[in-house]
């Protein structure tokens, strides 16, 4: 997407959680980090990165990642990790980005979910950036 210029930064928000957290499950499922907020307008535009740990206890397996807004996923927030290793173990740092126009006033709740590929597998997420950026024009 574009936008047009001049835009100004109105807001910042970030939520930071170190804590190391796994699921089994193949649906998604949502981690301690999520960032509640009230836009400063209903045309206000964000920009939202997340960064963390991720892995996958199973070598050759994937493990998915997304941003969810008010439980909704922001299919172009996806990150999805194979882990192609002998390792028993495997986690990486890893990183999404979306751009999201909610077009409302009201509060919103922008989260991270993942999930496992299943089989058995567990999928890892640890330490948790998450940050938001509100721009106006």
């Amino acid at each position: 997407q574009t936008c047009a210029l001049p835009i100004y930064l109105v807001a910042f928000y970030n939520d930071y959680d170190g804590s190391n957290e796994d699921t089994t499950s193949n649906s998604y499922i949502t981690t301690n980090s999520s960032i509640t907020l009230t836009p400063s307008s209903s045309s206000s535009k964000f920009f939202i990165i997340a960064t963390f740990q991720a892995g996958n206890n199973t070598s050759a397996r994937r493990s998915y990642y997304r941003v969810f807004r008010d439980g909704n996923e922001l299919t172009e927030s996806t990150v999805n990790h194979e882990f192609l290793s002998s390792a028993a173990s495997n986690e990486n740092p890893a990183a999404m980005t979306v751009y999201d126009s909610p077009n409302t006033g009201s509060s919103i709740t922008y989260d991270i979910r993942y999930k496992s590929n299943g089989g058995g597998d567990t999928a890892k997420i640890n330490y948790k950036n998450f940050s938001i950026f509100e721009f106006a024009s």
